[in-house]
């Protein structure tokens, strides 16, 4: 997200970068793929207005995607919002990461390994389905996603994309699969951004 935060500082707009629990210098072990994580992005909004800032733009990639589409019902003062390789239903997502790195379905490979996730975070995988409340988001939206994305794949960001409202944006972007997609297409990447944010703003 560096990378991000630098090309729209350079281009007039103010940035903040946080680390959600469980990540960088904040404190927690537990991850939930975006459930809890809604708190820590709906917390770093509040911290902005009380700074004084009252429009807002959120990019997500994967988890970080989830987290907004989870939080889409209470992102009041959002101007416009960016998802990249987000997926559609959390049980589709740990059924995507099975299949390809074990070849195996998530209900056989998961026996254990979900329920026992589940009880620790006291959450069922099936309720984690931002695919389920992207719609309540109060601004326009641009899914990107990679072509080649063995996580989330082609069907799933337009899954995803088939629930949200116009006015709305989608890129598939060429040969790439579940990695930083800026770094991937830089030039391509910061067209699609910097239009549909001067579009959107």
């Amino acid at each position: 997200m560096l990378a991000r935060a630098q090309l729209l500082h350079e281009h007039g707009y103010a940035v903040l970068l946080y680390d959600a629990r469980g990540h960088g210098e904040s404190e927690g072990t537990l991850v939930s793929f975006g459930w809890f994580e809604t708190s820590d992005l709906l917390g770093a909004l509040d911290w902005l207005r009380n700074e004084g800032f009252t429009e807002f733009g959120c990019i997500g990639a994967s988890q970080g995607g989830a987290t907004i589409a989870l939080a889409a019902s209470q992102l009041k003062q959002v101007r416009w919002v960016v998802l990249e390789s987000v997926y559609p239903t959390l049980a589709n997502a740990v059924d995507r990461r099975f299949r390809s790195t074990l070849h195996l379905p998530a209900w056989l490979a998961g026996l254990f390994m979900v329920p026992l996730a589940e009880s620790r975070l006291g959450v069922s995988i099936n309720e984690i389905r931002p695919a389920n409340t992207i719609a309540e988001l109060p601004c326009p939206v641009l899914v990107i996603s990679g072509d080649q994305d063995n996580y989330t794949k082609p069907d799933d960001a337009r899954e995803l994309f088939s629930r949200t409202h116009e006015p709305r944006s989608f890129w598939l972007v060429p040969g790439a699969g579940h990695v930083d997609l800026y770094g991937y297409a830089k030039q391509d990447y910061e067209r699609h951004l910097l239009s549909f944010i001067a579009t959107k703003h």
